[in-house]
């Protein structure tokens, strides 16, 4: 194993610095917990509403979050590096990703809409159901996260989607009834992001001064693009396996009457982890902008990744863990709707697999903050594709149940896979610092 990786006694600057880290993430998750508990609150009053339009709603937004994370098209990521490391101003980053995303956006939107509301032969509840995932989908598309997480100011990200999350959970409660159409919450969502987007880039705007629109913005976009074209990959693989599950078990069930609800029970339980998820996710954009900075520390750089991930995955034993022993009564109290009750056991296998997606990005992003991120793709294609290919298999045979247990042994493969991979991208960067060049005699 390369040294370094394990510290029994870190120094005093090390421990300092890890501290100020974790206080950091935890400021951020805080804040981003009091956001997503209101949200979880909404969601529990939105599932009580809909029951059986569930699936429907879920596969919808589900759409909405893939094609995002499709039309991304890796730039994200090669934006925070920019920022994070000063390697860019913000001026040359920022207006041209805002324009090309608002104009790319937009018409994606328009095309979510009218491609299904056509394929279902233009009814009112298609259309009111496909309008309402437009609507996430361009507020998904020009969500600022990035900007902040490039900035260092994810505190004050999260205080503002704190802020969205409830002002979605007030609009659920004062819109929602009982026998709710499916899409009636994706409004309220939608409506919701899309202030807060628009707020974010106002900030931005105002705080430091710079405009948003640009009439140059196509050779930058197409410069990010060539730059995050392994991300895009990268974060098309990943996304495909945790959304595969949801947009497929309807079609792979089709034939299985016993599984008619399968597609609700499923939505319902990506739903209700995908609160976790956020928190997390807010938490990790902390660590991934650190870990850019960290890399010019290459003696330090491998001991404190490995003692995040360590820390990521003794909570996410410990939630899930926790979650298992009180699935039963929790599930019966927040959802008493029968047609939910067969997800309960599987929450904690959901939970951990949220877990595992986290330590899994602080490994990817140790990759890209040494540039090899053609390293993180290789990482992530072998145990993404085997679980995506078992999807057809056995999704048939076992439903939703199927689909959750390959969620989580491909997380538990893509983490297992991406340690192996950060290992030796450190053994060899290590080798190269301390190889010394031949110099002829005399």
């Amino acid at each position: 194993m390369a040294p370094g990786l394990f510290c029994r006694h870190p120094s005093p600057k090390i421990a300092s610095r890890i501290l100020r880290v974790l206080k950091q993430v935890f400021s951020s998750m805080t804040l981003s917990l009091i956001g997503r508990l209101s949200q979880f609150l909404g969601f529990v009053y939105v599932a009580r509403c809909l029951e059986a339009a569930m699936g429907e709603s879920s596969r919808a937004l589900v759409w909405a979050q893939y094609l995002h994370f499709l039309l991304t098209l890796g730039m994200d990521v090669v934006a925070v590096r920019y920022l994070a490391d000063g390697s860019r101003q913000l001026k040359e980053v920022l207006p041209a990703l805002f324009t090309g995303r608002l104009i790319l956006f937009l018409f994606s939107s328009l095309a979510l809409v009218l491609i299904p509301w056509c394929l279902d032969g233009f009814s009112n509840a298609s259309g009111y159901l496909w309008a309402a995932g437009g609507l996430n989908l361009l507020a998904l598309g020009m969500n600022a996260q990035w900007a902040f997480q490039g900035l260092h100011r994810m505190p004050a990200f999260s205080l503002i989607q704190a802020g969205i999350s409830i002002a979605s959970m007030i609009a659920f409660y004062l819109f929602l009834r009982p026998g709710s159409v499916a899409g009636s919450d994706l409004w309220c969502m939608g409506l919701a992001q899309c202030l807060g987007a628009g707020f974010s880039w106002a900030y931005l705007m105002k705080n430091y001064r710079i405009q948003l629109f640009t009439k140059v913005w196509f050779p930058s976009m197409v410069a990010f693009w060539k730059e995050g074209l392994p991300n895009w990959i990268f974060g098309l693989i990943y996304n495909t396996l945790i959304t595969f599950g949801m947009l497929t078990v309807r079609w792979l069930t089709r034939d299985q009457t016993a599984f008619s609800d399968h597609e609700s029970v499923m939505g319902q339980l990506y739903r209700f982890t995908m609160a976790i998820h956020f928190i997390l996710g807010y938490g990790g954009s902390v660590i991934y902008s650190r870990i850019v900075v960290w890399r010019e520390e290459s003696k330090l750089f491998q001991q404190k990744v490995m003692r995040v991930i360590g820390f990521v995955l003794a909570a996410g034993l410990g939630a899930s863990a926790a979650i298992h022993w009180l699935h039963q009564p929790l599930y019966h109290w927040l959802f008493p709707a029968e047609i939910y009750q067969p997800g309960a056991p599987f929450v904690s296998w959901m939970v951990m697999g949220r877990f595992l997606a986290l330590a899994s990005g602080v490994l990817s992003w140790a990759m890209f903050a040494h540039r090899q991120d053609w390293l993180a793709v290789r990482c992530a294609i072998f145990p993404i594709l085997i679980a995506v290919v078992l999807h057809l298999w056995i999704v048939p045979v076992h439903g939703f149940r199927g689909a959750v247990v390959l969620y989580l042994l491909g997380e538990l493969g893509l983490f297992l896979c991406s340690l192996i991979g950060f290992y030796f991208m450190t053994r060899t960067l290590m080798l190269e610092k301390h190889e010394e060049p031949l110099t002829p005699r005399a």
